[in-house]
């Protein structure tokens, strides 16, 4: 038997996640999104009450700054969601849902916590917390990789 790397099977996992997560999307009636736009939806309609900048985004789901800048421009363009400067720093800009964001992030929601509940059925809360506990050693693990060539 092959020896089996798990950065390989989290990428196989990643990768069907993703499409399932746009399956998800765009059964719920939003073709127009994609798996990661409708995330962003989401954490923005369960944080309404706090102010989310660009930088939130980008270290919530640990991308770079031009594939946010991207997916904001689209939400955006879609009418998703609208983007307001603060006051007091020209640079920032607040990231809030449009009516028509916050009835899709409430659709989301509801279609995407059920997809959460069918990838952990048949595990326990005990199996749950074990396997996050893993992820966070890997995500650990991952931070203090520096790649130095072997010669």
């Amino acid at each position: 038997m092959k020896s089996r790397y798990p950065a390989y099977e989290i990428v196989q996992v990643s990768n069907s996640i993703n499409r399932k997560l746009d399956e998800v999307t765009t059964k719920s009636g939003y073709r127009e999104l994609t798996g990661q736009n409708s995330s962003i939806i989401r954490l923005l309609y369960n944080n309404n009450s706090k102010e989310i900048f660009q930088k939130d985004i980008e270290k919530k789901f640990n991308v770079r700054r031009s594939t946010i800048s991207n997916s904001l421009n689209l939400l955006e363009k879609k009418g998703y969601v609208t983007r307001n400067k603060v006051e007091n720093d020209a640079r920032l800009k607040v990231i809030k849902l449009t009516p028509k964001g916050k009835k899709a992030g409430k659709d989301m929601n509801r279609e995407i916590t059920r997809f959460h509940d069918s990838l952990t059925a048949g595990m326990t809360t005990d199996d749950l917390k074990l396997f996050l506990s893993w992820l966070d050693n890997i995500h650990s693990n991952l931070d203090k990789f520096s790649f130095k060539a072997q010669n």
